[in-house]
């Protein structure tokens, strides 16, 4: 344990020696910070879904596997509508769209309308040129037969609607998609730049065609993630750029010295960029749940310069020299700051018990995060503090007079808030009744709202519905039945016969027929289509399997090796494509997929066929439809389980700190109530759980434990020089209530900057972290101080 005259003794010598060698650690802070500063910004985001699964979990394990297999990473739809798709000159148009998406890196193949009519020019070369495409030709039993086979895959049914089908490799990255996303704004602003072409050979000319706008759209799960990601780092650009402002904006409106400000933006952005470049230093990445990094090290920094700010302007004010103030105010609040600090980062720490590695790695990162604020403190408070900075002052009160408060006004301003939260204190300690009848009211709505939380299943309702990603959703549901890939991968015979091909179509039958709650699936297609349409060429009807899977291989090569695997351990894969809607009720979305298994190991249990019974059951359903439809749930999962570690990491150093069990477990209460009461409220209210409400029991602790150990602190201070209990707390609440309220208005403000983000999760967390701020200051002022009374004795 440790004692009162040890945290004394040990402050004093830190504050003596932070004062004098205070240039030499300014000076290792600023070299220090600029050579992180180039290897902190090589830090980039993991877009990897699948990394926010664990290793072992078996949808995870059969999309890899259909990774290994197939080689395709994700497919993209780049959707546009084109009146004139039917004739020449609409195949041209898609021809040389399909030409640029091509040539992409990372693009392994592409499948459109003009890849099926050139193929079907090949195929049925007898028909010459004309004005209708081969392909969409109604006096041809094989042309209608692929034109009605790829309906709703690579063209609309009214066909007014192209949709070229991208197959990503492994080499994708973020720049293929910002690519394709390049390609998209120039068909949507007619800037494409169209070739005039001949019609024998198809070659580009000089000259460029004006076409008008196309109204493009861009879909996929990995556009999606993509898309999320950018929202994502912007939206933490403008939490912390608000958070900054609006805290640095509150140290100098009520505290009126431009050194805490200095102070505070030394610490934030050496905290930071710290942090940064040893997170690539140890190979990680940011991941979706690390975008308010910047924004956590802010309130945990500006907090601390508050609690630093108060007590060193009062004693400046009163005439002490700035370098006795800043060594007793070192000296005296050094321990509750090193103490929020390492509870903060305890907190965080538990995350590592998360089996999603980026949940895991988030905890690192902000643990690391935390202890790298207080190094910065200790490096930059006594130059700051107790050293004239060389220009503040010059320039400081010809600024100061145009947006700071005056020093009778903060002084007036300060006595309010202070007398506001005593009256609060001791309004709350002189009517326990009422508080605890307040608890086992929150109690009562826990037990009714908890259990009744639901997780927001649909990737797709994470974004706003006016926002472009929804909206190009909204407009490939509507004219194609569905944006929702996943896939079914079933094990083939070597060499694939008339008899396995048969029981394949009758699966794809009985898929086609599922129909659950309202539910289905809008497009099913393999290779068995494919080949069963070829079928109807005469030469080809006379053809054994093989040959036709050779034109096909021939004709459309990135479908065939997306469709059908090459020998593996004696046997092939084949990969049957499935499309559903993507805005499905969760309900629907697991009944579906349920279904589709169930009818899967039917299948795998006839024997894929009844001359192929040694295959074996090796049928897997399989793709990004499937794991983002379990996203949330596994965050969600994680965090109940780190939730319980937090709370005994925190309690534990709370009771080593204080040195009472009691006063530990009452300290969890006012951090822990308003996580459990907005957790509530989403319950009763039917509002789902995204992964912005998922994290808020992984930060709300983090950031309102503040309040706690500051007031908890200075009660046994005054305790120690024989305050009574009841003055003990009142007087406690005065000298933290002033910097604790202005903290948290300035965070809610900043956080509800939030609520305005087109990534629903982010304005979700924003909004729910600040009615947690409110209701955790709330609490710290009035359950805690009543508790307090209660459990101690004069």
């Amino acid at each position: 344990m440790i004692s009162a005259s040890a945290k004394i003794d040990w402050t004093n010598k830190l504050s003596n020696r932070l004062i004098r060698w205070r240039w030499t650690l300014a000076f290792i802070g600023i070299v220090s910070g600029i050579l992180a500063f180039p290897i902190a910004s090589r830090l980039d985001f993991d877009r990897r879904v699948e990394s926010l699964f664990p290793a072992d979990d078996p949808d995870l394990l059969a999309y890899h596997q259909l990774q290994d297999i197939f080689g395709g990473k994700s497919v993209i739809l780049l959707v546009y509508h084109d009146p004139e798709l039917w004739t020449r000159e609409g195949i041209d148009r898609n021809r040389q769209i399909t030409r640029s998406v091509k040539k992409l890196v990372g693009v392994a193949d592409v499948l459109s309308v003009s890849r099926l009519s050139d193929a079907m020019d090949r195929l049925r070369p007898s028909f010459g040129e004309t004005e209708i495409p081969n392909l969409f030709r109604k006096d041809d039993a094989i042309a209608s037969g692929f034109a009605e086979l790829f309906t709703s895959y690579t063209h609309s049914r009214d066909r007014e609607r192209a949709a070229i089908v991208v197959l990503l490799n492994q080499n994708a990255t973020a720049e293929t998609l910002d690519l394709l996303k390049a390609i998209r704004d120039k068909l949507q602003t007619g800037r494409f730049g169209f070739q005039v072409t001949t019609e024998d050979s198809l070659t580009e000319s000089d000259q460029t065609a004006e076409t008008p706008p196309l109204d493009a759209v861009l879909v996929g799960e990995s556009i999606m993630i993509s898309d999320a990601l950018d929202l994502i780092k912007r939206d933490g650009k403008t939490l912390a750029g608000w958070t900054v402002l609006l805290l640095s904006a509150v140290l100098l409106m009520t505290l009126g010295d431009l050194r805490l400000v200095i102070l505070a933006g030394l610490s934030i952005v050496w905290s930071v960029k710290m942090t940064q470049a040893m997170l690539v230093v140890f190979g990680w990445q940011l991941s979706i749940a690390s975008a308010v990094l910047t924004a956590l090290v802010t309130v945990i920094t500006v907090t601390s310069v508050l609690h630093l700010g108060v007590p060193y302007r009062r004693l400046v004010r009163r005439g002490v020299t700035r370098s006795s103030s800043a060594k007793k105010v070192m000296s005296s609040v050094a321990t509750p700051i090193l103490w929020t600090g390492l509870t903060d980062a305890a907190g965080f720490l538990a995350l590592v018990g998360s089996s999603l590695a980026p949940i895991a790695q988030f905890g690192c990162m902000v643990a690391i995060a935390v202890m790298m604020t207080l190094f910065a403190l200790c490096i930059f408070s006594g130059v700051c503090l107790a050293q004239a900075i060389p220009g503040v002052g010059g320039i400081w009160p010809s600024v100061a007079g145009l947006f700071m408060v005056k020093s009778t006004r903060r002084t007036l301003l300060q006595r309010v808030v202070r007398r506001g939260a005593m009256r609060l204190v001791v309004g709350a300690m002189h009517r326990p009744v009422v508080v605890i009848g307040l608890l086992l009211l929150i109690v009562g709505l826990a037990v009714l709202g908890v259990p009744r939380l639901e997780s927001e299943r649909s990737f797709l309702n994470n974004f706003r519905a006016d926002s472009q990603i929804s909206e190009s959703y909204q407009t490939v549901e509507r004219h194609f039945g569905g944006a929702g890939a996943w896939d079914v991968m079933l094990r083939a015979p070597l060499h694939l016969t008339d008899g396995y091909l048969q029981s394949v179509r009758e699966l794809e039958e009985r898929l086609r027929l599922l129909e659950v709650d309202n539910a289905r699936l809008t497009k099913v297609l393999s290779i068995a289509d494919a080949e069963w349409v070829v079928r109807k060429s005469r030469f080809a009807a006379f053809l054994p399997v093989e040959p036709r899977l050779s034109f096909m291989s021939i004709a459309l090569p990135g479908f065939f090796k997306a469709l059908l695997s090459q020998p593996v351990d004696g046997h092939r894969y084949l990969r049957v494509m499935l499309r559903s809607r993507e805005n499905l009720e969760p309900s629907q979305k697991d009944q579906l997929i349920r279904e589709v298994r169930r009818l899967v190991m039917e299948y795998e249990e006839a024997g894929g066929g009844k001359d192929h019974e040694d295959l074996g059951q090796a049928g897997k359903v399989a793709g990004y439809y499937l794991l983002l439809n379990r996203l949330i749930d596994q965050v969600l999962r994680d965090q109940w389980r780190c939730l319980a570690g937090s709370i005994a990491m925190v309690g534990l150093l709370m009771w080593f700190f204080f040195r009472s069990f009691t006063l530990a477990m009452i300290s969890l209460l006012p951090n822990v109530l308003p996580m459990v009461v907005v957790l509530a409220l989403c319950g009763l209210s039917g509002e789902r759980l995204n992964m912005g409400a998922a994290m808020i029991a992984a930060v709300s602790i983090g950031i309102s434990i503040d309040g706690s150990v500051h007031l908890l602190f200075q009660y046994q201070r005054y305790r120690m020089v024989g305050r009574k209990v009841v003055p003990a707390i009142q007087i406690a609440a005065g000298r933290i209530g002033f910097p604790i309220i202005l903290a948290t208005l300035a965070l809610v403000i900043g956080f509800g900057v939030l609520s305005q983000s087109e990534f629903v999760p982010t304005a979700t967390f924003g909004f729910l972290i600040a009615v947690t701020l409110i209701l955790g200051t709330v609490a710290n002022l009035t359950i805690l101080p009543t508790f307090l009374r209660l459990v101690e004795k004069d």
